[in-house]
């Protein structure tokens, strides 16, 4: 019993409620939009004949007057039926005058008022929604920096602090970038989007929309604030913006930030001894007050087992785990056996060099990395990788339904035995939608079976993180040429001594490593029942470099909570200006949506129809009533937008036939009037079919 009421809890909270919200949330968006041109109707007297609160048959109704009020079937909005006026039927030439109490029969000016009576309600409805928020409060992202992407506009820009007091002696002041923890105060440029939209910075979506709606070439003046060792430094940068490799908007590649409360994602499992809510306040000892101090902590790691203090219900918790060890992010392993280390400046592959990474080394020296030269590694030492460990498992996606789990240990894919994750990238690629086998070690047991991997986004996926398999020092794979290729160690081997230390872990190996570094060393290994040794003269930096590693504490799957800013107004009049600014930006952003889209800068595949607007309002209905409300909101403003578009049967269109004949003292002739509606109504619908097969494809890929 317990188990059917928790899942028809789960049913009821995940699908049922928010489905009837979408339900109820875009029928009122409708039926406000028809209450407008009803009102209107009535006030220029035109007879309305059928005033209905949804759509398809007459369940019931009453009629006063000339107009019957109704309910119908379909609680999908509603309808104004007026005398003489068809959107859909073809018009037909006659010579008698037009009723004066039938939309025909009014002026111009009338008409255009009703016509466009649907769309200012919209606009409305959408402001005193934004007001109601605005005295209620709602939680934004906060316009703060929780990440830069390297090569891109943020991780280059060049900070010029403002003079004061220690200004010149700032901790990292003339490194090149934002960083963590950067409070965006204004953003600054010529722009007209910036002129328009008139983006405040007073969270993170206005500093995402400015990209996103920006001209290539644009460049913008940031304003940040930074605090370092308890002091607070201003700052400005000006930063271009760029496309992501995999196309997409435009960006700063700047990332949001979060808290120190944990938040698992939702769609992942992975094993971990955290909870959601937990609040981490301290990392070995050492206080943690922002998000920030978390990478902080960790640089501050090496290699032996961490504590985590959490808050947990009120009361502390010591957690000790492993820590995570990886590559560090600017290093940069070539199939020829070097080793390089910078940072990226450009990664051009919207250029005539595509497929280059452009480098800026720790001397300052500019180096040019051809992709295919690059190894895809997770960990490599002395030229030895770990296995791969299935770290994480999305739900729903083919490694979920094949049976994979967290803490699976692959030592077969495909045809490749002890695969490298450039391995099993490739594979993946390789058997899109066709398949292939997958062993794993789950405990002291193999585990075989099936797999399909679908086509994402950008690349092919499985629906696993996958990480270095630490606990167990087994080689999966040692590169050609490399000291260890050279000493005998093999694939498959086990490491089991470090100049006749033992060890079982790699992070035991990087320890003995470290210790040995600039000195003689010897490693003991064992493969099958042959046991060997290797030597080497002297660990050098080239060899083995401690800096070229990096350590985690929290393992994959930990997710933390964002950071938030709390919009309220008490003042009546103060929550009012900011409703109607929200809505005229939502209404001005979707116009500059469009624009980008006729320019190239927004590629028509982020456009959405019915079934999009259907998954995103579900999402929001999940998060809560006021996100769910804050959607409708913007829905009633987009709405309004594309209802005026001058397309055909649309309102616009209408508005603009109406103009067209203001202009010429008479109506265009039915025959063209008919060829103009009928042409709409097919662009209308093959522009609902294009976005709807858009909208299932997004969605077959996320669930796929």
């Amino acid at each position: 019993m317990e188990i059917l009421a928790s899942y028809l809890a789960n049913f009821w909270s995940q699908w049922l409620w928010p489905v009837v919200l979408l339900v109820v949330g875009v029928g009122l968006v409708i039926f406000v939009h028809e209450l407008g041109h009803f009102l209107m109707a009535k006030a220029v007297r035109i007879k309305v004949q059928r005033f209905s609160l949804g759509f398809g048959w007459r369940v019931f109704g009453i009629k006063i007057g000339e107009t019957d009020y109704s309910i119908g079937a379909l609680p999908l909005g509603g309808y104004v039926k007026m005398l003489g006026q068809e959107d859909f039927s073809r018009l037909e030439e006659t010579d008698a005058p037009p009723d004066p109490r039938s939309y025909a029969g009014k002026s111009v000016a009338a008409r255009l008022a009703v016509i466009s009576a649907g769309v200012v309600m919209n606009v409305i409805f959408a402001a005193v929604l934004f007001v109601v928020i605005c005295l209620i409060g709602k939680e934004f992202t906060a316009p703060v920096v929780g990440g830069v992407a390297a090569g891109f506009p943020a991780s280059q820009a060049e900070i010029v602090w403002q003079e004061a007091p220690g200004a010149a002696t700032m901790q990292g002041a003339s490194e090149p970038g934002l960083r963590p923890g950067d409070k965006i105060l204004s953003i600054e440029g010529d722009s007209w989007v910036l002129n328009l939209v008139g983006v405040p910075v007073t969270r993170f979506l206005g500093i995402f929309m400015t990209a996103a709606l920006a001209d290539r070439d644009d460049q913008f003046l940031f304003t940040i604030e930074r605090e370092v060792d308890g002091r607070k430094q201003i700052g400005t940068a000006t930063l271009g913006v760029k496309q992501p490799p995999g196309g997409g908007l435009l960006v700063f590649g700047i990332a949001s930030a979060h808290t120190t409360t944990i938040g698992m994602p939702q769609g992942i499992i992975a094993e971990t001894p955290f909870e959601d809510g937990d609040e981490v306040v301290a990392i070995n000892g050492q206080p943690i007050r922002h998000a920030w101090d978390i990478d902080a902590a960790g640089k501050r790691l090496d290699g032996t087992a961490v504590t985590v203090t959490v808050l947990r219900k009120g009361r502390e918790r010591a957690i000790v785990l492993r820590p995570g060890l990886s590559d560090g992010d600017e290093v940069y392993r070539l199939k020829d056996g070097r080793k390089i280390r910078g940072r990226i400046v450009d990664d051009t592959l919207d250029n005539e060099m595509k497929g280059i990474y452009v480098l800026r080394s720790e001397d300052g020296r500019r180096i040019t990395v051809r992709k295919e030269d690059r190894r895809l590694l997770l960990l490599e030492m002395l030229g030895m990788t770990p296995r791969l460990l299935v770290a994480t498992v999305a739900r729903g996606l083919p490694a979920d339904k094949s049976g994979l789990k967290p803490g699976d240990t692959v030592v077969l894919y495909g045809d490749s035995r002890l695969p490298t994750y450039e391995d099993f990238r490739r594979i993946t690629e390789k058997v899109v939608d066709q398949g292939t086998s997958i062993t794993v070690l789950r405990g002291q047991d193999r585990y075989t079976c099936d797999v399909t991997p679908k086509m994402g986004k950008d690349r092919a996926i499985v629906g696993v993180g996958l990480a270095p398999e630490l606990a167990r020092c087994v080689v999966a794979d040692v590169h050609k040429g490399s000291v260890a290729d050279k000493q005998g160690i093999v694939a498959g081997a086990t490491i089991t001594a470090v100049s006749g230390k033992g060890v079982k872990s790699w992070l035991d190996v990087y320890k003995a490593l470290r210790e040995r570094a600039g000195k003689s060393l010897s490693i003991d290994f064992r493969y099958g029942s042959r046991k060997a040794t290797a030597r080497i003269p002297k660990l050098t930096p080239e060899l083995f470099d401690p800096a070229d590693y990096r350590f985690s504490v929290f393992p994959p799957g930990v997710g933390f909570e964002p950071l938030t800013v709390r919009i309220v107004k008490t003042n009546p009049l103060a929550a009012v200006k900011w409703g109607c600014g929200e809505t005229a930006k939502m209404v001005l952003t979707t116009y500059l949506m469009l624009r980008s889209m006729i320019y190239g800068t927004v590629s028509v595949a982020e456009a959405s129809g019915p079934v999009g607007i259907g998954s995103v309002a579900i999402k929001a209905a999940r998060q809560g009533l006021l996100d769910f409300v804050y959607f409708i909101a913007f829905l009633s403003a987009v709405i309004a937008v594309f209802n005026f578009l001058p397309l055909p049967v649309l309102d616009g269109g209408h508005a603009t036939l109406l103009i067209i004949e203001k202009l010429r003292g008479k109506p265009l002739s039915v025959r063209t009037l008919n060829i103009i509606q009928t042409a709409g109504l097919a662009l209308i619908l093959c522009l609902l079919v294009a976005v709807t097969f858009n909208d299932v494809l997004k969605i077959i890929r996320q669930t796929w």
